[in-house]
């Protein structure tokens, strides 16, 4: 009897404790999307696709933050519509991708409530406006992804393998092209990546431009001194003012005028299709990020 006892009481011991640790041992990958590639190009070589794959994969269990590569072979022909027409104008088609499209099960890219998801749309053949590329933001990370920093991310990556695709035909440049843009964004979006395979990969500092930059500024400050005290010596004494050398085409506005500093900053056309997306779990943009 009390070994019968002992049993018992040993059972229910045992029962109590798989049901505390239950939740731990078998709790799901909350918001690990089941694919994060989505390849209707067929452009991706495998190599590459399994290191996008398990790249945006390590961002979504670190940062909660979903990327989506999503690539057509032409925007006419795709078979994604709106209102029973197909859309085949890159921007709306990324709206729409992003929002609107159920992928596995999925509807909207990022977490609700959240909204950090972006969408790098890519295509073969270029649309009607001349495009075949976007970065499309979640609300919650414009922030981190600005418009501007999203067109830098295409002009430094995308933008020239597009043209060498185009010349080549050899579709491992977009390959690589995609994998450093998603390593760009990941970057952006605050991933820590500590695996060395994607060392290699990595945007090289200064890539941005900056360092070209301030060493040109310090250069032309270094030629205005030596101006300065040349003319000095020449004609004696005086302020550095205007006559000078603002006087002499050799002012602050001039050299950065010179630069390109004049304001502006890159084109973005932001066309809205879709809508809202929150339903099923997904997050939702606003028509945020850049196309090229």
């Amino acid at each position: 009897m009390y070994c019968l006892f002992n049993l018992n009481k040993f059972c229910l011991s045992s029962a109590l404790i798989v049901i505390l640790l239950f939740p731990i041992i078998f709790q799901p990958s909350f918001g690990i999307r089941p694919q994060y590639v989505y390849d209707n190009a067929n452009l991706i070589n495998s190599k590459y696709k399994d290191l996008i794959e398990k790249y945006l994969r390590n961002i979504d269990a670190q940062t909660s933050a979903e990327v989506v590569i999503f690539t057509i072979p032409n925007f006419i022909g795709h078979g994604i519509k709106k209102d029973n027409q197909e859309i085949q104008d890159r921007d709306t088609l990324a709206n729409y991708i992003f929002n609107e499209v159920t992928l596995d099960g999925i509807k909207g890219i990022g977490k609700k409530g959240k909204d950090n998801g972006v969408l790098v749309l890519y295509s073969l053949e270029r649309d009607a406006g001349g495009g075949s590329m976007r970065i499309e933001m979640g609300r919650g990370l414009e922030g981190n992804i600005t418009d501007g920093t999203a067109g830098a991310i295409l002009d430094s990556y995308l933008v020239p393998a597009r043209q060498d695709f185009e010349a080549t035909k050899n579709p491992d440049v977009l390959s690589e092209a995609l994998l450093t843009t998603v390593i760009a964004i990941g970057e952006k979006i605050g991933y820590n990546n500590q695996d060395q395979i994607y060392q290699e990969y990595e945007p090289r500092e200064g890539e941005g431009g900056w360092d070209v930059i301030i060493m040109m500024l310090v250069f032309l400050v270094i030629i205005a001194v030596i101006f300065y005290l040349a003319r000095r010596r020449r004609f004696g004494s005086r302020g550095l003012g205007g006559s000078d050398l603002g006087g002499s085409g050799f002012g602050w506005g001039g050299l950065l005028g010179g630069l390109g500093w004049a304001g502006g900053g890159g084109s973005y056309s932001g066309g809205y299709g879709g809508g809202g997306g929150f339903s099923g779990g997904g997050g939702s943009s606003g028509g945020g990020g850049a196309g090229r």
